[in-house]
């Protein structure tokens, strides 16, 4: 009979996991090549006798990676033994391989304060969490996210059976699949990049010296680069006519974003045809554009228009000279055209030199903001200011700031939109 010491062991024990029977990679799909081109390939090799009652349940696709999740189990070597009398896919040899269940987990929505320490206390308790032993956690602070590995894989279906609120935070777990995700090519991008500074370094050494192994070269760490993050709350719609009505326009915005719960929509200064949308929540953009592409919601009376995420931005627009607002917001589109009046914003003149919005904009107490990267002058009328760290944006957009006793505008500033109707000269 086990001691409680030796039952201990035996739990902390790193268990492989098995192969998942249900999934399948493929590898070196060319990015030209269409999702139906690949379902008719796999359907091709998977599925020979047609049976009717095969699905494809799933199919993840990131760069020239495709995951797929069946609804029957899969014999691999039938599998290989049939792709060798298929041609190739788009003109590439594409490289089948089986996937393991996970023993990792994506947790996303960490507090900013989230340390990795919080986190291997809080998921290695099976008392709180349903946890266990954990291998390795990897921190992303800049995207508040964190990928956890468990030494036995069976915690994280454990984990995932219950919600959980870290540091205050009610955060979001996903099982993470390796070869297919996002972080994982950065890893791989990383390590090339590393590789290829490596093989620099050593072609440019003299002769005489011996070459130096991989160990004394100082390594680059993962996702030490700030990586974009997408917007969750906006999205950009390019390419509209100017003679669409407003309800057309209306009934458009609300079939795309599925009634979303929209804060405010503004037109474009620079790009005349763009608007962006404003969401009042962070909503599933991923699940936006799909059905955008899936339904054939390309077109608008007629015409082609664009759907376009943006990045989480660092930059903001600072208004410093008074203007009577007359830009096209969306909040209510039956007063797009109409001459109403609107908020009046009329400072006489803001005193705004770059000194002053830098001890602004530093003063975490005053603006909400913190470290100044760059301030740059557009204008006599308006100024980009770049923040350190994007976090501190929202704070800075969330509040009204007063410099000398009279009122600023800020608004978020985003490459891919410009400024917005309101800077109107």
């Amino acid at each position: 009979m086990l001691n409680s010491n030796e039952s201990k062991n035996n739990a902390d024990l790193e268990v492989e996991a098995p192969i998942d029977a249900f999934r399948m990679l493929l590898d070196g799909v060319p990015e030209t090549c269409s999702d139906e081109m690949i379902k008719l390939y796999v359907v091709l090799i998977l599925n020979p006798t047609l049976d009717d009652s095969f699905k494809i349940e799933e199919m993840r696709r990131n760069r020239r990676r495709v995951q797929l999740r069946l609804n029957k189990k899969l014999q691999f070597d039938e599998i290989v033994n049939r792709q060798k009398k298929v041609p190739d896919l788009c003109g590439s040899s594409v490289l089948f391989s089986q996937t393991r269940l996970p023993n990792t987990i994506r947790v996303s929505e960490l507090a900013n304060n989230c340390s990795k320490e919080l986190l291997n206390l809080y998921f290695s308790n099976p008392k709180v969490s349903q946890g266990g032993e954990i291998k390795s956690i990897k921190m992303f602070s800049y995207e508040n996210k964190a990928l956890i590995t468990f030494k036995n894989y069976t915690k994280c279906d454990d984990v995932m059976s219950q919600s959980h609120i870290v540091c205050e935070n009610t955060v979001k777990l996903e099982k993470y699949y390796g070869p297919i995700e996002d972080e994982y090519f950065r890893e791989e991008d990383e390590i090339e990049s590393s590789q290829m500074l490596l093989d620099s370094s050593v072609s440019s050494s003299s002769s005489k010296f011996k070459q130096k192994s991989l160990a004394s070269y100082p390594q680059l760490k993962s996702f030490t680069s700030q990586m974009p993050a997408i917007d969750k709350t906006k999205l950009v719609i390019s390419n509209i006519q100017e003679n669409i009505s407003l309800q057309q326009l209306d009934f458009y915005i609300q079939l795309i974003t599925n009634r979303g719960d929209i804060n405010e929509i503004n037109w474009s200064l620079e790009h005349k045809s763009k608007l962006i949308i404003d969401f009042k929540k962070e909503m599933d953009i991923n699940r936006i554009l799909q059905e955008y592409k899936e339904n054939n919601l390309n077109n608008l009376n007629g015409k082609p228009v664009q759907i376009e995420t943006v990045n989480v931005t660092r930059t903001f627009v600072v208004l410093v000279k008074g203007l009577k607002s007359n830009h096209k917001s969306i909040a209510n589109l039956t007063k797009l055209d109409s001459k109403q009046d609107e908020e009046e914003y009329h400072p006489e003149m803001i005193p705004a030199t770059r000194d002053l919005l830098d001890l602004y904009f530093v003063n975490k107490i005053r603006s909400g903001g913190g470290e100044v990267e760059k301030i740059e002058r557009k204008s006599s009328r308006y100024w980009l200011v770049v923040m350190k760290d994007q976090r501190s944006i929202k704070e800075i957009l969330s509040r009204k700031h007063v410099i000398d006793e009279k009122p600023i505008k800020v608004f978020p500033y985003f490459d891919n939109f410009g400024l917005p109707y309101l800077f109107k000269p």
